[in-house]
């Protein structure tokens, strides 16, 4: 099974559950369970199970099954509504009180499992799918998010891609009460606000803490029922999730790398192989050809529930597939970098105190002037180099907010503004809620403030939707160790300079974990999950450009101006600018579209 849907009648106060028919991992439950008065429903992975078990039959809790489902059944009737914060894993989880008359529902705290909802005038619907959702409801589409779809790439929870059906936010809880007939929205669990102010820790004693610390957190997430394997990138975080996991195994690991043969720049296959070689895992590599790349995409966007055009879900879908061949469940690196500040983004904050003295006119006339004479490429180190230059300086002008928003930003927000159709009434300030990440710790340091920012908003809405619907396609269960929150919280607690020097992200990572690294990986500069879709919209996949965003079908679908489409098209063919990531956006945005439409015209047959 693969996640659950609850319809619930408000006027009757009669609650169905429905199985997801998708293929998914055995190793993961998606469970119901009831008593007399209580009822549950539970998709996810608990990790501290059996010390929880143990505490409630201590007092005096009897058990009929081994689930999961019962479990947290009977964690609820000992702690009531604070009963998730004993919970330890990734969940989402409806519970019926039938003694209250409540409906209380629950996302894990990172937000690794998706969780929707929708309240109507007669009934409440919710669930792990979107599509369940929507064939019980009303389909009108929410251009708002439409609107932020294009410029981040993804939709910002807890809008969704349709009107008045919400993504419950990561750490958060709904309550529905039948007396009153209300919705009660309560964040559960964060970041300690105060904690990144405690700079009197020394660095061995941190550093013994996070090496027992992930180091547990990989070893309850290798479990005992099934081999694990691992996604393995050549970077540092999948390789210290490698080199842990070989620790803890009796048996060679299972290692799985995608690569590219033609574009070099964006491969890091080699690194990957070091990584193998050092900890003797039976590795696994394939090189993405584009025989198939067609079906591929196709496949991708028609199995996407909502828009989302993050182009590495390409390679996480391969590397999936091919996992998938081998193991049911994979480890992953994912949240590194949001937690120790591994992106090259945060890098700039550094050399915006440097750009800044540099007089103005030598700026402008000696520095900006030139560079942007070269197009953006990315197809030798030197165009590559200009055109991340040329970003760093829109934003670097700015102050260390707007500079973040920039840097995250796929597009400007005005020129989406001016691309979109339907202007939407603003009921959702992302920029607000953007704000609010940034303002939320008591720090200084502007770096922290911009990772906690990535980890509330980038992460759950782009990096945790990548890998949830990829390893989905293929049956297969993703397990991120640095997103325990045991790892999470001491991650926070942990001082800026410990994480970076100067340029340099992950110190504290490198220097603890030394010992599972190749010096190679140490030392690379960050690549990230790219594929070379710029030179891939001139060559292998301009049909698919031209076929997608034709004048009769971008008019079809009337979400956005052809006039600009066609301008963006043209200069990035011409490699006047690089439009990749819009270019997909588009792609994917009118591909959704047209499923979207076939799915309510076959509905009304």
């Amino acid at each position: 099974m693969c996640g659950f849907t609850g319809v619930f009648n408000k006027s009757s106060a009669q609650l169905q559950f429905h199985d997801n028919e998708l293929l998914f991992s055995k190793a993961e439950q998606s469970t119901y369970y009831t008593t007399n008065s209580k009822t549950i429903a539970f998709h996810g992975k608990l990790y501290n199970a059996q010390e929880l078990k143990k505490k409630l039959e201590n007092n005096n809790h009897q058990f009929e099954t081994n689930s999961d489902s019962e479990l947290i059944l009977n964690v609820y009737e000992e702690y009531g509504e604070e009963f998730m914060n004993y919970l330890h894993g990734t969940f989402a989880i409806a519970i019926w009180d039938d003694v209250k008359k409540e409906l209380l529902m629950v996302r894990d705290r990172v937000g690794e499992k998706p969780y929707y909802y929708y309240n109507g005038r007669d009934k409440l619907l919710f669930g792990t799918e979107l599509k369940k959702i929507l064939a019980e409801s009303k389909q009108e589409i929410n251009y708002e998010a439409v609107e932020s779809f294009l410029r981040f790439y993804y939709i910002p929870q807890p809008m969704t891609i349709f009107e008045n059906v919400f993504h419950l936010m990561p750490g958060y809880s709904v309550k529905y009460s039948v007396v009153d007939d209300t919705l009660q929205l309560k964040k559960y669990w964060d970041i300690n606000p105060n904690s990144t102010e405690k700079d009197d820790v020394s660095y061995h004693s941190i550093q013994m803490r996070l090496r027992e610390t992930l180091r547990s957190s990989v070893r309850e997430r290798m479990g005992g029922e099934e081999s694990a394997g691992a996604f393995l990138s050549g970077g540092i975080d999948s390789s210290i999730v490698v080199g842990l996991m070989a620790e803890q195994s009796s048996e060679p690991l299972n290692t799985f790398t995608i690569g590219y043969k033609d574009y070099k720049q964006y491969d890091e296959s080699a690194l990957a192989k070091q990584v193998s070689k050092l900890h003797k895992t039976i590795h696994h590599e394939l090189f993405i050809e584009f025989d198939d790349l067609h079906e591929v995409i196709e496949t991708i966007i028609g199995k996407m529930e909502e828009p989302f055009a993050d182009s590495s879900a390409i390679p996480t879908y391969y590397v999936s597939r091919l996992t998938k061949h081998h193991t049911s469940v994979a480890l992953s690196g994912d949240g590194g970098d949001e937690l120790f500040a591994g992106y090259n983004k945060y890098t700039s904050v550094y050399y915006q105190r440097l750009y800044s003295k540099i007089p103005r006119m030598l700026r402008e006339k000696v520095i900006e002037a030139p560079l942007h004479l070269i197009p953006d490429d990315k197809r030798n180190s030197f165009t590559s180099f200009a055109t991340k230059a040329k970003k760093f300086m829109r934003s670097a002008a700015t102050d260390t907010f707007q500079m973040h928003i920039k840097l995250m930003e796929s597009y400007d927000r005005d020129q989406i503004s001016r691309l979109v159709k339907n202007r939407a009434l603003t009921r959702f300030n992302v920029d607000e809620q953007l704000s609010n990440y940034f303002q939320y710790l008591n720090t200084n340091e502007p770096v922290n403030r911009m990772m906690y920012t990535d980890f509330k908003f980038a992460l759950p809405n782009d990096m945790l939707v990548k890998t949830d619907r990829m390893s989905k396609i293929n049956g297969l269960e993703i397990r991120s160790p640095f997103l325990d929150h045991k790892v999470v919280e001491l991650a926070y607690e942990i001082p800026l300079k410990y994480k970076m020097r100067r340029a340099n992200g992950k110190i504290i990572l490198k220097e603890t974990f030394s010992d599972l690294l190749p010096n190679d990986i140490i030392t690379a500069k960050k690549r990230g999950f790219e594929i070379p879709l710029a030179e891939w919209f001139k060559g292998e996949l301009k049909e698919l450009v031209y076929s997608t965003l034709s004048k009769e079908k971008v008019e079809k679908a009337n979400l956005v101006h052809f006039d600009f489409v066609e301008i963006i098209i043209e200069e990035h063919m011409k490699s006047k600018k690089n439009h990749k990531n819009l270019i997909w956006s588009l792609i994917v945005l009118h591909k959704w579209h047209e499923n979207f439409l076939r799915n309510v015209e076959g509905g009304k047959k």
